[in-house]
This record gives structure tokens, C-alpha cells and sequence, in this order.
């Protein structure tokens, strides 16, 4: 397990880096727009690019981190075993979710790759190289809800599942 924490480390730091990358690159693209100096070609293509990236690739690590989006209020109001059944019952929904995205990833892939379709906008590469990310991501989303699921089973509440109220 310490290969994929730190896998999911480096998927952290992947998505803090395409972050600024997008930050900063659509700043640079407005102003050189405003000051009428041109634009980055690219930029509006990449950062749509960037933002699917993000998503998947930041996806396990905020799971793994519980920095995804719960309903706090809800849970703060109820015993810490009520908590626990209902972190198990998100977590194996989640991993359901995650389980079909992995499949349906990999078909698409493969379908991409098979056809050997390509991306022709501004830049031009392989489809597949793109949708690469879609099973991955829900292979490693598997993986995490699984961890979840094994820790909760063992009558141990989710980290970020604690509150003060308890």
C-alpha cells in the first residue's frame, strides 16, 4: 500500500501543478487579450484539457484525503454509529460508481484505440491518450473506496467522519 499512497501523493501534487498551470496560463491568455499584444492559441484547448485531468487525476487523492463534498451538518447530528453505517453505505455506493466507470473506461479506450482516433483541434494527438485517465483514476477511486470499506467494516469511523460533537 505504500506505492499507491504514494501514487496518490504524486496525483496531489500533479493536480496543485495543473492547477497553477491553469491559473496562471488563462491570467497570462486575458491579458495579453486586454492589452491587445494577441493570445495563446492554445490556451482555451489546453485548460479544457487540464480540467478534465484534474478531475480524474485529483479524484482518489481527495478521496483519500476527505476532501470531497459531504453533508457535515447532517452527520454531526447523529451518533458515531449511525456515521459509520452511513460512510459504509456511500463508500459501497462509491465503489459501485467507480467500479462501472472503470469498466466503461476501459471500453472506451480500447474503442479509441482500436479506431485510432485522433484529436485534431489547435493540438492533434491519439484519443486514447487522453481517455487513458477515466480507468485509472476509477481503478485507484476502487481501491480507496475498498480501503474505506475494510476500515469501516472494522468498526473504525472515517477520519474526517469525526466532529467535536462526539
Amino acid at each position: 500500500m505504500r506505492f499507491y499512497d504514494r501514487l496518490l501523493d504524486a496525483f496531489g501534487v500533479l493536480t496543485g501543478i495543473i492547477s497553477a498551470f491553469l491559473a496562471f496560463g488563462i491570467s497570462a491568455d486575458v491579458a495579453l487579450r486586454y492589452f491587445r499584444w494577441g493570445e495563446i492559441e492554445w490556451m482555451l484547448e489546453a485548460s479544457e484539457y487540464a480540467l478534465f485531468y484534474l478531475t480524474f487525476i485529483g479524484a482518489p487523492w481527495a478521496l483519500r484525503e476527505g476532501a470531497h463534498v459531504r453533508i457535515d451538518v447532517v452527520l454531526s447530528q447523529i451518533s458515531p454509529k449511525a456515521v459509520r453505517r452511513f460512510e459504509i453505505v456511500a463508500d459501497a455506493l462509491g465503489l459501485g460508481a467507480a467500479a462501472v466507470l472503470m469498466i466503461w473506461g476501459v471500453k472506451v479506450v480500447v474503442a479509441s484505440y482500436l479506431d485510432n482516433s485522433v484529436v485534431s483541434k489547435v493540438m492533434v494527438f491519439r484519443e486514447w491518450w487522453m481517455l487513458a485517465v477515466i480507468p485509472v483514476s476509477a481503478a485507484l477511486l476502487c481501491v480507496e473506496f475498498i480501503r474505506r470499506l475494510v476500515r469501516a467494516l472494522r468498526d473504525r469511523i472515517h477520519p474526517e467522519a469525526k466532529f467535536d460533537a462526539f
